[in-house]
């Protein structure tokens, strides 16, 4: 046997299997009962399908060409649990994140409410809106920080049970993680601005007599 050249590695099953040794020979030392054949086409790939057909009626119109596909649909059909099981996650993420935002603007409007006493007289000493307003994001701030550290801790030592979802990404990818602690950050933030603009809008006279 002749060795003709050696290919790049390939994973002609799942993006998510190994790299195992392939050989490739002449249809005449290794004939198959099916085979694929792969046409690199300009423009829209789907649009050569005709002519791809009528090209192989005219080599022998006893084979039958079926399940024309572009490589763009075939490689979504063997992705397909993967893509589906991202997007399952994906949105239990995406909840888990409105949660914990509406979760974090709960307990400081909470806050902001039990503290009206004190911020009343803070504006009656003088503290202007924005100390105000600093004062209570920072305590958010504070308890988002704390959930942030927590919840680091916590996925380092749960990214390998999905390390079998992942492709030529690693469980513990920096560009990953420095992403979503800034999208966490910035929810958090937000979630903790909305009752600190409350605060500081306290009357002062108001909230003293009520008290």
């Amino acid at each position: 046997m002749t060795v003709v050249g050696v290919v790049s590695d390939i994973r002609d099953v799942t993006v998510a299997q190994g790299v195992e040794p392939h050989l490739y020979l002449p249809l005449g030392q290794g004939p198959q009962r099916r085979m694929s054949l792969v046409v690199r086409a300009a423009g829209e790939a789907t649009a050569a399908a005709g002519a791809i057909r009528e090209a192989i009626r005219g080599v022998d119109p006893a084979i039958p060409p079926f399940d024309v596909q572009s490589m763009e649909q075939n490689l979504g059909a063997s992705l397909f649990q993967e893509r589906f099981t991202n997007l399952l996650l994906s949105g239990f993420g995406l909840v888990s994140l409105l949660l914990a935002a509406a979760g974090i603007y709960g307990v400081m409007s909470l806050e902001v409410s039990s503290r009206l006493k004190e911020l009343a007289i803070r504006v009656a000493l003088g503290a202007r809106p924005r100390e105000v307003f600093a004062l209570i994001l920072r305590r958010g701030t504070n308890l988002a920080v704390t959930g942030l550290a927590a919840g680091f801790f916590g996925a380092l030592a749960l990214t390998r049970l999905l390390k079998n979802l992942l492709f030529e990404v690693t469980p513990n990818d920096p560009a990953t993680y420095s992403t979503v602690i800034v999208l966490l950050v910035a929810v958090a933030l937000l979630a903790c601005a909305l009752p600190a603009r409350r605060a500081t809008r306290v009357d002062p006279i108001a909230s003293l007599r009520q008290e």
